[in-house]
């Protein structure tokens, strides 16, 4: 155990430099991994019926490891090996709740899945995750909440905005995801709704910060731009009238679905 330790106290400081070295992490962490498959941790009722200080550092210990790797997978963009860590995780806190102090870091970590599982659209498991946390009032949870009530009314402007104020540096991935899903979101409702459109009006609509952004986003849509407006034509909006509406009806058929499948 006290050579686990070591490394994780070593992983722990490289992990945390504002220059990541993942030539020296990655190493590390694999061998994190290992380490925590020989740690002998116990189940919740073990560790119930064992109070022994030994038993109770091996869990520490795994839980530590477990949320370091889900920070560095943050960090690097992995989100397989983040789910991966989290899904683990989950397992400490709540299985192992009332066993074991708090983490500090777990209301920030399952408020980041709970974006995640947002931005990627997977609502049922959204809101299955959301009956396991007991806090809804914290800033972490309530970030994601609010952003998850924002998408079901289609406040998009609120989504937008979510890009100033996460409550933690790592949330910025999965926030910009959900901001770029939500901003073509409004580009579709703007192809529907106009026939043409100053720029200007579609940079503030868009919610873009300057022309250059707006123009990276008319390359991406691959629109039209004449005489500093943006020209839909109205066999290509009379069609995408009608495939958003058909696109609208799907998503909340799919929704109700989910919603009956929590129920």
């Amino acid at each position: 155990m006290d050579s686990v330790v070591a490394d994780l106290e070593q992983f722990r400081s490289l992990s945390e430099q504002s220059q990541l070295n993942t030539d020296q992490c990655k190493p590390l962490l694999t061998k994190l991994k290992i380490g925590l498959t020989k740690l002998d941790v116990p189940s919740p009722r073990e560790l119930q019926n064992n109070k022994g200080e030994g038993v109770h550092k091996a869990t520490f210990l795994a839980r530590e490891i477990l949320e370091l790797g889900t920070l560095y997978s943050l960090r690097v963009g992995d989100e397989v090996a983040f789910e991966r860590f989290v899904t683990q995780l989950k397992t400490f806190y709540f299985d192992y709740s009332g066993l074991l102090p708090a983490s500090q870091k777990q209301d920030p970590i399952l408020g980041v899945y709970l974006l995640y599982l947002l931005a990627e659209n997977k609502i049922a498991e959204f809101h299955t995750q959301l009956e396991l946390i007991p806090d809804h009032t914290n800033r972490y949870i309530r970030y994601s909440i609010e952003l998850e009530q924002a998408k079901m009314e289609g406040s998009y402007n609120h989504i937008l905005e979510a890009g100033n104020s996460f409550p933690v540096d790592y949330y910025a991935q999965f926030t910009q995801k959900l901001i770029n899903t939500s901003r073509h979101d409004i580009a579709d409702s703007l192809q529907s709704a106009y026939e043409t459109l100053k720029l200007d009006d579609a940079r503030s609509l868009l919610m873009l910060k300057d022309n250059s952004e707006l123009e990276k986003f008319v390359a991406e849509r691959k629109w039209t731009v004449k005489d500093n407006s943006l020209q839909f034509s109205s066999e290509s909006d009379k069609e995408t009238t009608h495939v958003d509406a058909l696109r609208l009806i799907a998503q909340n058929l799919a929704y109700a679905t989910e919603l009956e499948q929590i129920i």
